[in-house]
């Protein structure tokens, strides 16, 4: 056959369409179904907020409508199977308990500080009473875009990945089922599970109703910026699903993206609250003259920002003008969260099967980097060789690197920007900004050095949940477990593999460590703290999820449970002590003085939270000089070393009492141990 017929063979079938009724009919449908949602989309976005609700609701009830009757082929059998399979697992029910516990006891609490305060007339106990629901709903949204920002990566991001490591994948593509019901079916099932957890709030939400209620429109928007954020984290967590074969990847990098994404846009949202229009160069057009300016770009780039729309929102309550502001606020979040939710749901339905089948075994060609071909020699111990040259480091495409680099760019280029100002206003003769400096750098380790430091932590935990139940979805496991080598020895290469995975971690953290210490910003003898204290804290929570992955079933549950654990322990708790202790406690007390065994009680809880600590720990000479003789500088300080003392036996209780034991239990090695230890005794 010649080229020339080769080519056209391959173009027929990859265009090959059918030509029957019911295929054309379903895609009359879905182009009338697209015309329409461009319609509406220009339509509703100069009515009311209710009535563009309204308008929205009832086109994806026809469109469902269309779906059941067969006319629509979206998502296909893949979607009813998932959501059955996913509604029948338990802790999705309980985390749904626990959730609308959690609002409840907020409503509890706040309903026992309104008590407080007695009136004696009518007119001001329904004032407070108005109060007091406003607030709560303003708590209700704040604690509902939390739970949708954390919880929805863990929900949504494995999705593809978790069918790609229990090798499900190729036969799903094998069949008749093509990228778009694939997709669509996992992402409207995870989705849908997610709706249901944030739907629980609904019945405590309308007991408002009867203290005075919240404002309709306001309520209306909270839910659609909720419904919005939750579509938009989703879309970009399919999307990594697609790329990467881990699901430890995919949810990681989820995560990356939003923090990446938060830091970007809040950064500049300060920068323009900063530099007042018409007095700096973010009033400067980028490409041309009269075109966009730099303010427009931030504008642009926090449409979608979380942290700006209640910003906004709060601006407008202060000037009285919130009925009027609101609905362009909501526009802005719903084109921007749309439009990424269209990219990022198409770019997985392109490239979904391309993707895949490069990640198979057949698709995979052996190329060693440059760096990999100077690797040292496996030596006596291959199984510290092998966690350390091979499964140690971080595999990210271009993707992670483009997050990766932002997040430094934003974190040590803004130091470097600060010692930069610093150092060319003494060249210039100034004398202010450098007497600064240090107070400065001391400032920016604190936020940005802390929050990397807590991120590579997160990192660890996640690279620790798979490192043993990959082993036994790869079926390497059990070859693992037939070597010569002890289980001591497995573990503890397992351990330092987790982590040392952080080794560029290691050298961004380093750097600004360095920038900070040469700036003044941090004492030299608060570098050796600031450094243990992230080892201990790094060892524990790869602990934590060594343990899940030796007791789930799939390293998809295992990095669930470990992100969930992680987040909770590292600084969680905060929030389940302050309604459960510090805020009843503090209701009672009716002065509100927390008394000396709460504040002790909040000091030691503070000495026990990761970030806080390694904040602390990074003290400067000049808070030596200011609070080395202060007695409540000196009791945190205690509390702190005190929680790193506890942290390293949590550490040496999870080792001895629970990881080597469960280890020899399901590898069997106690008896093989008993019978070297009789044959030589």
């Amino acid at each position: 056959m010649s080229l020339v017929k080769s080519g056209i063979t391959w173009l027929r079938q990859a265009v090959a369409m059918s030509n029957s009724w019911p295929s054309w009919q379903e895609r009359l449908v879905l182009a009338l179904f697209l015309l329409i949602a461009v319609g509406l989309g220009f339509v509703t976005a100069s009515i009311e907020l209710w009535k563009a609700a309204i308008v929205w609701g009832v086109y994806f009830i026809a469109m469902a409508v269309c779906s059941r009757q067969g006319w629509l082929q979206l998502f296909g059998p893949v979607l009813f199977y998932d959501m059955v399979r996913t509604a029948r697992r338990s802790r999705y029910v309980i985390m749904r308990l626990l959730y609308s516990l959690l609002l409840l006891g907020i409503l509890i609490v706040m309903f026992m500080q309104a008590e407080r305060r007695h009136f004696n007339e009518r007119d001001r106990q329904q004032r407070d009473a108005a109060v007091m629901a406003q607030e709560f709903f303003s708590y209700f949204m704040i604690v509902q875009l939390a739970m949708v920002v954390l919880l929805t990566p863990a929900y949504v991001a494995g999705a593809i990945a978790e069918e790609k490591d229990r090798k499900t994948l190729e036969f799903m593509l094998a069949t008749d089922l093509n990228n778009r019901e694939i997709i669509l079916s996992k992402l409207l099932s995870r989705v849908g599970n997610m709706t249901l957890l944030l739907l629980t709030g609904l019945p405590i939400l309308s007991i408002l109703q009867f203290m005075g209620g919240v404002d309709s429109e306001l309520m209306l928007a909270g839910f659609a910026a909720t419904g919005l954020t939750m579509l938009g984290i989703a879309s970009v967590g399919i999307l990594l699903s697609t790329l990467f074969q881990k699901p430890r990847d995919a949810i990681s990098l989820t995560y990356l993206f939003i923090v990446t994404y938060l830091a970007l846009a809040t950064t500049t949202l300060v920068m323009e609250d900063r530099f007042r229009p018409g007095r700096s160069w973010m009033d400067e057009e980028i490409l041309y003259e009269d075109g966009p300016t730099w303010r427009d770009a931030s504008k642009a780039l926090n449409a979608g920002n979380p942290i700006a729309a209640l910003v906004g929102v709060g601006h407008a309550m202060e000037r009285a003008s919130l009925g009027a502001d609101l609905p362009g606020i909501v526009r802005g979040y719903a084109w921007f969260h749309g439009v990424l939710s269209l990219v990022c749901v198409g770019w997985s339905i392109y490239r979904l099967r391309t993707i895949a089948l490069k990640q198979t075994v057949g698709g995979k060609t052996a190329r060693l980097s440059w760096w990999e071909r100077y690797r040292p020699p496996i030596g006596e111990l291959p199984m510290m060789w092998k966690e350390l040259n091979i499964e140690g480091r971080m595999k990210l495409n271009w993707l992670a690197w483009g997050f990766v680099v932002i997040l430094v760019v934003l974190t040590l280029g803004f130091g470097l920007l600060i010692v930069g100002v610093c150092l060319w206003d003494l060249a210039l003769g100034g004398h202010p900004e450098w007497r600064e400096l240090p107070q400065r750098t001391n400032h920016w380790f604190r936020v940005a050095g802390t929050g990397v430091g807590s991120l590579m932590i997160l990192m660890v935990a996640v690279r620790a949940s798979t490192c043993i139940s990959s082993e036994r979805e790869r079926d390497t496991f059990d070859a693992l477990i037939t070597t010569p080598m002890s289980g001591d020895a497995m573990l503890g290469a397992k351990l330092l593999g987790c982590i040392t995975c952080m080794r560029m971690g290691w050298l961004w953290f380093g750097t600004m460590l360095t920038v900070a210490v040469l700036s003044g910003g941090i004492h030299l003898l608060a570098v050796p703290l600031v450094i243990t204290e992230w080892f201990v804290y790094a060892v524990f929570f790869a602990m934590v999820g060594m343990g899940f992955s030796m007791s789930c079933q799939s390293s998809m549950r295992a990095t669930v449970y470990t992100v969930l654990t992680t987040l909770m322990l590292g600084g969680g708790h905060w929030l389940v002590m302050g309604l459960c202790c510090y805020i009843p406690a503090a209701t009672l007390m009716r002065g509100g003085n927390p008394g000396s065994f709460l504040e002790y009680l909040m000091k030691f809880q503070a000495g026990m939270t990761p970030p806080f600590v390694m904040g602390l720990s990074a003290y400067s000479w000049d808070d030596l000089g200011r609070n080395f003789n202060r007695r409540e500088f000196g009791e945190v300080i205690a509390f702190c070393l005190v929680g790193l003392f506890l942290w390293a036996m949590g550490s040496l209780i999870l080792w001895y009492g629970v990881l080597v034991p469960k280890f020899r239990l399901i590898t069997r090695r106690e008896e093989l141990i008993y019978q070297y230890e009789s044959s030589h005794g």
